[in-house]
């Protein structure tokens, strides 16, 4: 007795271009989300700088390490911390952090754009808030810098 086997048939030629379009539409709809998850990963890692040159300059200031005041100075893009009064571009002891997809709007009482930590009491120049939003992650957070020095 002989049982008759199914013949497989190749596959045709419109077959082969309807899966190359749907894994390439995958396939793109994936590299949306990961250029979204980097952009929000810049964003996050430029709000947590900021915090944090920030909270480290004003305890370097109240240690008054290298026996001076310790500042913040923002850009559009980028922010520098830097040692002693005032501030100078060509110091070579600034750290300087630029951001790419991120940028930083200072608002501070006076219309400056920096925040110099007085030696010992870690007391701010200026207070007010700095804005940090994402350009392709659209989000925004905004830090107080309040009378007494503390960020928040």
């Amino acid at each position: 007795m002989f049982i008759k086997s199914k013949q497989l048939k190749d596959f045709t030629l419109i077959e082969i271009l309807v899966v190359i379009s749907i894994v390439s539409a995958l396939a793109s709809i994936m590299m949306l989300g990961f250029q979204n998850y980097a952009s929000y990963q810049q964003y996050n890692q430029a709000v947590g700088d900021v915090k944090f040159v920030l909270n480290q300059s004003r305890v370097n200031a109240r240690s008054a390490v290298d026996d001076k005041s310790h500042g913040v100075k923002f850009f559009s893009n980028s922010i520098t911390q830097y040692i002693g009064n005032p501030y100078s571009l060509s110091n070579p002891t600034n750290r300087v952090i630029n951001y790419s997809l991120v940028t930083i709007q200072a608002n501070l009482k006076g219309g400056v754009d920096q925040i110099l930590f007085n030696k010992l009491t870690g007391i701010p120049s200026a207070t007010g808030t700095i804005v940090v939003s994402g350009t392709k992650f659209l989000a925004s957070t905004t830090i107080k810098i309040t009378d007494t020095g503390v960020i928040q």
